[in-house]
């Protein structure tokens, strides 16, 4: 017979998570819950000044946080702060892929340009493909999905 609760096999706390688009919005909120869960945090994205708001606001509550700058829409920035994350935390045991960006224009009015890049943030982000060298080979399955349906 096992000890173990269903509680136990979902237990976050000491883990160490990475969340990008953590600057605002749902990747905050991602932040903000998993440090109440007790994790170990690693936030990234490109707006530097809001991502310290919040660690420091979560450092105030107890948390360990690190902050890196990262763009999704680069592959360098990525595999950089995906090695500057292991190097500050650790194994990273949760990734939450969260970047993304709108427009404010009316679609009829959105350039190519702009197009590009929302489309570049939101479905061409290379992030789960360096996210995918976490946990490796430490025995955890690396379920990713994607809104094109490219896993």
């Amino acid at each position: 017979m096992h000890d173990h609760t269903v509680s136990d096999w979902f237990a976050l706390r000491g883990k160490n998570a990475f969340v990008t688009g953590a600057s605002s919005g749902l990747g905050a909120r991602f932040a903000t819950v998993l440090a109440e869960q007790g994790c170990r945090l690693v936030l990234a994205a490109r707006r530097m000044d809001r991502l310290q708001a919040l660690s420091e606001h979560l450092r105030d509550k107890g948390t360990e946080v690190h902050c890196l700058s990262m763009d999704v829409r680069s592959l360098d920035s990525i595999q950089a702060a995906v090695k500057e994350a292991q190097s500050l935390a650790g194994p990273i045991d949760i990734l939450v892929n969260n970047s993304g960006v709108s427009t404010t224009q009316r679609l009829t009015e959105v350039s190519e340009a702009d197009y590009d890049f929302v489309f570049d943030t939101q479905v061409d982000d290379r992030t789960c493909q360096a996210g995918s060298r976490f946990r490796g080979n430490a025995g955890i399955e690396n379920h990713q999905y994607r809104i094109d349906g490219r896993t």
